[in-house]
Parts: C-alpha cells; sequence; structure tokens
C-alpha cells in the first residue's frame, strides 16, 4: 500500500514463498494461478513451496502449475487413507534443487507411506536431475531404517545431480542405522558426495572415520527442524528475524531501481533522502534502513581494510578516507578501492591523490561511481588537478589546502587542464599566489556553486584584489553561486565580473553588527561596517539575491540600525536585489525622514 513501485517490487518477492497448510488453502491458491490477471505473476514468482499436509488432486495441479519452483518442503502422509495418493504423481511435474523431507510428526507406519516413499523414490531417479541437496528431519521414535524409506535413500545414492544430504534429529535419539547406511554408501558413490549430520548437543553418534561426512552437534528443537523463524525482541514487540530478511530484500530492490533513475552524479544524495523517507514507515523500516545507509570509515593499512569489509559491503552509501601515512600507498588504495563497490564519496591526502593516475585503468569501473571527491592536506606537490579529471560522475570536489611553501612551487610548470561535470567546488585552507595560479590554468565548465573559506596572510591577501576576482570568475563560466566563507578581517571586497552569477552567500560579514550596546566603539564593529560598505557588484549583471548569514535576524530599532542600514538600502536600490539573512527573511527598506537623511549624508561623507 505504499506506492506502485513497491508493490511491482515486493509482489515476486511476497510469493516467492508459498506455506500450504490446509486443502482451502491449497485451492485458494490453485484458483489465483488459474487466474488471467494474477496466475503470470504467481507462476513466475514462486521459487519454494511448503507442504505441511496432503491435499489429494489440488496439490497434483500446483505442482503441475509452478515450472520454476526450486525448493520444496514436504512431509510424510499423516492419514491411513489411500485415496491420497492422486497428490502424489505431481513430484514429476517439478524438478527442484533443494528438497526437505519432514518426519518429525510422525510415530506410526500407514499404507499410504508406500506408496509416498515409491513414487518419491521415482522421482528422484527420473525428474529431478537438478536436486542439488536432500534434507531428512527425523523424530524421535520413526524408525526410517525400517519403513519404506530405504528405496529413497538407496534413490539418493544414486543420483547423478545430488551433492548434499543433511540429517538432522530431534533433542535426544539419533537414528545411526540411517547416518551408518549413508556413509557406507557414499563411500563407492561417484562423483563425491558430502553428508552433514545436525545433531543435539546431547546426542550420541557412532564417530564416522570418512572424511566427507561432517558432524555438527547443535541444539535443535523442533521448531528449527521445521525452519520456523526464530523471533527477536523490537521495542517491546516481537519481530520476526524471517521478515527482516524480507524486508531487507524489498528495500535492496526498491533502492536499486530508485537509483537507477539518476545519475551518478546525484545518485548517493538522492539515495539519502529516499532512505530517509523509508525510515518513517515503521520502527522495522528504521531498522532495516539504519544497515544500508551510509557511514564513513577510515581506512590506514590492509589489515584494518578486512575487519572493515564485512559489515560495510552492503551499504547503499558508503564514505571513505584514505589519509594516514603508509608504507604501501600504492596497494592500499587499489586493494580499498576493489574492495567496496559502493563508495560514493572519497577523501584522499596528497600521498595518495597522486597514485591514482598510476592505478587508473585497474579502477575505471569503481571511479564511476564516486560523486564527491575531497582532497585532502594538499600540499606542495599539488593541487592534483589531473586527479580530478579521472572520475567521469564528480558532482562535488573540495580542496583542503595546508600550510604553503613557496620554495615548493617556484619554477613548477603551468598546465591547463579542463574539468567537466563537476558541479561544486569547495576551497578550503591557505591561499597564496602560486596556488591560485595553479587554479587559475583550470576551467571548471559545469560548475554553479563556488565556496571559499579562506585562510590567508594579511600581508599576501591575493583573493582579496581586485584583479584576483577578475581572474577567478573567468574559470567558471557557468557560476551561479558564490558562497565566502571567512572572518570578517579576511573578507574580501567582492569585485570583477560575472554575467551567470545570480547569488552571493556572505557567512560572517554582519554577525552581531547591531548589538552596538556589547561593543559600541568596537574596533571589529567598524571593520564590519567597512567591509559591508565596500561591497561592489557593478560586474554582476545578473545578481539578483545577496544572503548575510551572521544576521540571524533583522533589528527593528532605530538605534539598531542607524549607522549600516543605508548601506543595504543603497545595495537594494541602486542593483536591484534582494537581501536576505540566515532565516531568509528579506530585508526591507523603510521610507526616511529628513532628519535620517541629513544623518546618512553626514556618515557617508565621513566615510569618504
Amino acid at each position: 500500500m505504499v506506492c506502485k513501485t513497491w508493490l511491482r517490487i515486493a509482489t515476486p518477492l511476497l510469493y516467492e514463498c508459498v506455506v500450504l497448510r490446509t486443502r482451502a488453502q491449497a485451492e485458494a491458491f490453485y484458483n489465483a494461478v488459474k487466474d488471467k490477471k494474477t496466475g503470470d505473476v504467481l507462476i513466475s514468482s514462486v521459487r519454494r513451496i511448503r507442504l505441511e499436509d496432503h491435499f489429494g488432486l489440488s496439490t497434483k495441479q500446483v505442482f503441475k502449475s509452478l515450472p520454476n519452483l526450486s525448493e520444496l518442503f514436504i512431509t510424510t502422509p499423516a492419514a491411513r487413507d489411500e485415496t491420497i495418493k492422486s497428490s502424489f504423481p505431481g513430484f514429476r511435474h517439478v524438478n527442484p534443487k533443494r528438497v526437505i523431507l519432514d518426519m518429525t510428526e510422525e510415530e506410526l507406519y500407514f499404507k499410504s507411506h508406500r506408496i509416498f516413499a515409491t513414487l518419491l523414490e521415482e522421482a528422484i531417479k527420473e525428474s529431478w536431475n537438478e536436486l542439488d541437496s536432500f534434507e531428512v528431519l527425523l523424530s524421535e521414535g520413526y524408525n526410517a531404517m525400517r519403513c519404506p524409506f530405504r528405496g529413497v535413500y538407496s534413490a539418493l545414492v544414486e543420483s547423478a545431480s545430488l551433492r548434499k544430504v543433511v540429517i538432522k534429529e530431534g533433542k535426544k535419539k539419533h537414528r545411526d542405522d540411517v547416518l551408518e547406511y549413508f556413509a557406507n554408501q557414499f563411500s563407492r558413490s561417484e562423483p563425491r558426495k558430502i553428508l552433514d549430520i545436525v545433531i543435539g548437543s546431547d546426542s550420541d553418534v557412532r564417530a564416522s572415520t570418512h572424511d566427507f561426512v561432517n558432524i555438527i552437534r547443535n541444539q535443535i528443537d523442533l521448531g528449527e527442524n521445521l525452519n520456523k523463524p526464530k523471533s527477536n525482541a523490537l521495542n517491546g514487540r516481537k519481530f520476526v528475524l524471517g521478515n527482516q530478511k524480507f524486508l531487507e530484500k524489498i528495500l535492496n530492490n526498491e533502492l536499486s531501481s530508485y537509483a537507477e533513475q539518476f545519475e551518478a552524479w546525484e545518485r548517493s544524495k538522492m539515495l539519502q533522502k529516499r532512505l530517509c523517507e523509508l525510515m518513517l514507515v515503521s520502527s522495522a523500516f528504521k531498522r532495516c534502513c539504519q544497515r544500508l545507509k551510509g557511514s564513513k570509515i577510515n581506512v590506514s593499512d590492509i589489515r584494518g581494510l578486512e575487519t572493515l569489509l564485512p559489515p560495510h559491503k552492503d551499504r547503499f552509501v558508503l564514505k571513505v578516507e584514505l589519509i594516514n601515512e603508509s608504507t604501501d600507498v600504492d596497494n592500499l588504495l587499489l586493494s580499498t578501492l576493489m574492495s567496496f563497490t559502493n563508495i560514493t564519496e572519497l577523501t584522499l591526502s596528497s600521498a595518495y591523490s597522486h597514485r591514482l593516475s598510476l592505478c587508473h585503468n585497474l579502477i575505471t569501473d569503481r571511479l564511476g561511481q564516486i560523486s564527491r571527491l575531497v582532497l585532502d592536506s594538499l600540499n606542495l606537490n599539488d593541487p592534483c588537478f589531473h586527479a580530478i579529471q579521472l572520475f567521469p560522475s564528480l558532482y562535488s570536489v573540495e580542496l583542503r589546502y595546508g600550510r604553503y611553501d613557496e620554495n615548493g612551487y617556484r619554477n613548477r610548470p603551468d598546465v591547463d587542464v579542463t574539468i567537466p561535470y563537476l558541479r561544486n567546488l569547495f576551497i578550503t585552507g591557505y591561499i597564496h599566489p602560486f596556488r591560485l595560479n595553479s587554479l587559475l590554468n583550470c576551467t571548471f565548465s559545469h560548475v554553479t556553486y563556488l565556496m571559499l573559506t579562506m585562510t590567508s596572510d594579511r600581508r599576501k591577501r591575493v583573493l582579496l584584489r581586485r584583479e584576483g576576482y577578475q581572474k577567478l570568475f573567468s574559470i567558471f563560466p557557468s557560476l551561479l553561486v558564490l558562497h565566502v566563507n571567512s572572518s570578517a578581517e579576511l573578507l574580501p571586497c567582492i569585485s570583477g565580473g560575472s554575467n551567470t552569477l545570480a547569488k552571493i552567500i556572505i557567512e560572517t560579514m554582519f554577525k552581531d553588527l547591531y548589538r552596538i550596546n556589547h561593543f559600541r566603539n568596537d574596533e571589529r564593529r567598524q571593520f564590519m561596517i567597512a567591509d559591508l560598505n565596500r561591497l561592489n557588484f557593478i560586474g554582476f549583471p545578473a545578481l539578483r539575491e545577496l544572503q548575510l548569514l551572521g544576521a540571524g535576524k533583522w533589528p527593528w530599532r532605530d538605534r539598531d540600525r542607524k549607522d549600516w542600514s543605508h548601506i543595504i538600502d543603497g545595495l537594494v536600490e541602486k542593483y536591484g536585489i534582494k537581501v536576505y539573512n540566515s532565516e531568509k527573511e528579506e530585508w526591507r527598506v523603510r521610507f526616511k525622514s529628513r532628519t535620517q537623511l541629513k544623518q546618512i549624508e553626514k556618515i557617508k561623507s565621513a566615510t569618504k
């Protein structure tokens, strides 16, 4: 009832296993198979069937209608009436790979058992040519060697396709005769077969010298013998673990189908969003989604990689970090990318990013799934723009620069690099002239969002100069949003030119500017007002919005606005833009009296 997509995906999984306990259920299922609307779906979906009784002709009809059946659970007849033999010939209409024969409820022998065993023996010899595994569930008092099932055991030994026989018993008593019979027969059979004997921990069984006999001691009860799923407490209620696996199958199919609708660069974001939506369905869904939801792991060495692989290989979204020093960088990088098929975000230090080109041919398909790349601790040998070119589906890149070394950048040849498809670029750290030059030799043709988190020596503010910005905007021909995140004293005088830039976001310029009672004559306040007054948007004809994230709210009292509000009013009137605070509340220009206009003129003349 979620949606049609869920109906399409969940229906085949819902009918993958069918359990029939009564004759009415068998007849209803057969009628559903014959129905024109539901029959095709059921016939193609059913893979396993569990018959807890025999229902005469209905059983035969059900078998004839299921050509794709791969697993069959059957029980010995519970009645002495021979009329039920009409259901047995249905065995030849199916060809299962796994059969489970349940004898746990029987203590007596009926004439119908002989008919059942004979037809089962014929099916194994003549029809079940794909039978790979046969399991026998024994009870305490049912002597399987004295009943007519000896012929079934002989047929299993002679089966060419059979590879494995599993014998399970109850809590106390084990049928040594059955085990000895199989062990002796298997020793002479070709091809070689495996015999698994699952017994209770308190059972006594004669030790076997055959290397193909595995004795597994386990505390078994009839509920486990009958393959009934265990229960586990979940939020105060009983939640069947089998249902959890079923939900995980549904989620895997749903997310796989959902991911195919999107390009690789947006797939990770949409999967995260879809998982958050599915977590709201129920507590059971939430638990399953949390297993599939993305996590972040740090790979330090090969041994650590082996321990991280099992719990994270099934997750749909995975973030991997390779930033620790290693003696074998090439091997660790290659092993990590080859081990995980679900990496959507990759963080590399400079040592690993330089080695990408050497193993690029071996991991091309893995790089195509990564949508976000973080190059951390870039040193004097970077910025590694050639490494970025190797990722065909990148949506976002973050460059984290460390402290610069001027000697490392001198006489370094500049190479032109074009990076297509990238949409978001984040630049963090120390900005230096040589680093700016290497950046300006690149062309980011599809970048629409640029975020600058600058840390720089005040004596060498490269990006604070007007010419620096003019060059910077030239390498982003499709830029729509510029996000500047830096301290107020390092905030640039935004200038230059971009015909596409529509929105500018400034992080800390406005912080606490209107709280004059806190620092009325503080120098920081004067710096903020000066920075605000320096804003110049002449070179941005497409600019429509300015957002000051440092402003949590707009003050309404005149005394809190008197020495800076005219600056924002001037931006709105001069450039025709809208100014917002962090809450997306628009700045509204107030009507000014003559006294206010005179005060504004005095302030302007004083600041010139």
